[in-house]
């Protein structure tokens, strides 16, 4: 695969996306390579045999809702995301869930009980061990899992604040 672009960029962070058809199993041999090429097709930069994700047929999620108190520009409102696992899944399989906020929208979390988890089956570090919630970037939360316990069946849920941004942007998925 190889994408082309008609100018030069400039310094700064920029994402691209492009339509995969992943295996249904992990492949023995799961890693790829980036380069970044000039016009003359010399490699620029380049991040060699990046582990590939392991593939999880069996993982079973599904339902995901969210819901809001309030959806007035500049206003604080508190966010409920929902999903259910419909099949246990196994320990050492997911390790965090991440929340990305759509564009100019921001937490307004301030400490960890700011962000509130609606069951208590879902697997959580210990307190005495780490934080659960890493909200470090304003667009995006992140919730910390205890890898050595199994996620059982059941509706699970996050409930945290946020801003609503003045103007609501046209891409308004949460991810």
């Amino acid at each position: 695969f190889m994408l082309t672009l008609n100018g030069t960029l400039a310094p700064g962070e920029y994402s691209f996306v492009l339509t995969a058809t992943t295996p249904a199993v992990t492949p023995p041999e799961n890693e790829f390579s980036i380069l970044l090429r000039d016009n003359s097709l010399g490699v620029q930069d380049a991040a060699m045999k990046l582990p590939g994700p392991s593939i999880h047929p069996t993982l079973q999620i599904s339902n995901p809702t969210l819901s809001w108190t309030s959806s007035d520009a500049g206003q604080a409102s508190s966010i409920t995301i929902t999903f259910s696992v419909t099949k246990a899944i196994p320990q050492n399989t997911i390790g965090s869930l991440l929340i990305t906020f759509p564009q100019n929208f921001e937490h307004a979390i301030e400490r960890e009980s700011s962000v509130v988890s609606t069951n208590t089956s879902l697997p959580l570090p210990a307190e005495d061990q780490t934080s659960w919630v890493d909200a470090s970037m304003v667009d995006r939360l992140s919730v910390r899992l205890d890898v050595s316990k199994a996620i059982p069946i059941g509706v699970y849920g996050f409930e945290f604040p946020v801003t609503v941004p003045e103007y609501i942007p046209s891409y308004n998925v949460w991810l």
